[in-house]
């Protein structure tokens, strides 16, 4: 920001009085901030910290954030696996401002971890391990069933299906078709069809059993895994940052999402093995745990989060819908080729064999 970064935060967040808010809640005199992926960077008396927006519905998990991160802390010491959100001088986790919500977190000086090669996606993979083997006891004290997908996955999945079916129906049926109805008209039988399948096969490995099972061994999710939340040190610590989407959910979803984040960036089996191999060296999965890893990866969760958000919750237009639909229906065909290498390279390279579904492997 210029000279004037007074003002310009002002009309950035619609907050005229922020910086009185942070003086009288934390005590912090802002000399300087600065807009940086989504959040803003303070520069302070007290050093740098980050002021994030809460959207709505979110308050309760930061609570969760907030017990995640001391429990961490006290397990693993040699490492910052969560950022602690800062109290208010009153004990607060979040303050009012005029418009939003805020939470004030500590800022972690570093870059984008690297991922160029098969050893930074390794790294980035043993990290990932320690912090779900850290998670292992960890047990919340408050309630926080919107987060909860533990022993879930079965219910949760079934009510997707259930909305999926209406969506088509209102695509169909609409007197004024649009470009998302269009394109989920196209799709819409292929999704309801991964759903059936999806639903069958996690039924056939043992469901929400398995899955509770699976939670001895870490239960705490980022569900946010991409190259802008890996962020790297000056002395090459890695660390996880960006946790407003965390879940109490089994390591199996956050493998899936890396091992998917992964192959769409490369396309590389070998690339794919080195995640499973560097995981598997910090934090051993089982051969059932590799079918909840399949299982997940099956899952078309961004794509039914954003029917969801249109349709159902209406809180995104149609017209942004349609716009970001196509490169998740280009994600889901890509993800047929990762469905494939995936059972190759656990059998190959973990040594186990797990269920695969008939028509993927006939697909490819």
């Amino acid at each position: 920001m210029s000279a004037n970064w007074i003002t310009k935060l002002a009309e950035l967040t619609g907050e005229e009085r922020l910086l009185d808010l942070l003086n009288h809640h934390y005590d912090l005199k802002v000399t300087r901030a600065q807009p940086v992926g989504g959040v803003l960077k303070l520069m302070t008396d007290r050093g740098a910290y980050v002021l994030k927006r809460v959207r709505m519905k979110e308050q309760d998990r930061w609570e969760l954030v907030d017990e995640a991160a001391a429990y961490l802390k006290q397990v693993d010491r040699d490492v910052a696996i969560l950022a602690k959100p800062v109290r208010t001088k009153k004990g607060r986790l979040q303050i009012d401002g005029y418009r939003f919500r805020y939470v004030l977190l500590p800022w972690i000086d570093g870059d984008a971890a690297r991922l160029r090669d098969k050893e930074d996606w390794m790294r980035v993979a043993r990290h990932l391990g320690r912090v779900h083997q850290a998670s292992k006891g960890f047990n919340p004290t408050g309630k926080y069933e919107d987060y909860e997908w533990i022993g879930q996955w079965q219910d949760r999945w079934e009510r997707d299906l259930q909305h999926l079916n209406i969506f088509q129906t209102a695509a169909k049926w609409t007197v004024q078709p649009n470009e998302l109805d269009r394109v989920w008209l196209d799709i819409s039988r292929y999704t309801i069809g991964m759903m059936e399948n999806l639903l069958q096969y996690y039924d056939k490995i043992g469901g929400d059993k398995l899955a509770a099972e699976s939670s001895a061994q870490g239960k705490i999710c980022h569900k946010r895994l991409r190259q802008a939340n890996i962020v790297e040190t000056a002395k090459g610590t890695l660390h996880l940052i960006d946790w407003n989407e965390m879940a109490l959910d089994i390591r199996a979803t956050d493998v899936a999402q890396l091992l998917l984040y992964a192959y769409g960036r490369t396309g590389s089996r070998e690339i794919v093995e080195a995640v499973l191999e560097g995981y598997q060296g910090v934090s051993k999965c089982s051969q059932e745990e590799f079918a909840l890893i399949y299982a997940r990866l099956l899952y078309p969760e961004r794509l039914i989060h954003l029917l969801e958000n249109t349709y159902l919750n209406q809180t995104m237009p149609m017209e942004e819908a349609a716009q970001r639909v196509q490169p998740l229906l280009q994600m889901e065909e890509k993800k047929l080729g990762l469905m494939q290498m995936y059972h190759s390279v656990v059998k190959e390279k973990m040594g186990f064999t797990i269920p695969q579904l008939d028509w993927i492997r006939n697909e490819i």
